[in-house]
């Protein structure tokens, strides 16, 4: 069986129900209980020591060669 966008629904749903357990009938809804009149605080940035910086960066050097960021 080929999974595309030509699955017929009725196979999809079984699919989607057998491999990955999700019920597709349920769902998942956030909301956050913010005042429109609320005003954005910063938080206070966090300094890294030079040992932190120095692999902080040779990792990000290695995602970058990657392609992954």
């Amino acid at each position: 069986m080929k999974i595309g966008a030509s699955l017929d629904p009725g196979v999809e749903e079984e699919v989607v129900c057998r491999h990955i357990c999700i019920d597709p009938n349920e769902h998942v809804c956030y909301r956050l209980s913010i005042s429109l009149g609320a005003r954005l605080v910063s938080q206070k940035k966090r300094r890294l020591g030079e040992e932190k910086k120095r692999e902080v960066r040779a990792e990000t050097a290695k995602l970058l060669h990657a392609r992954f960021i």
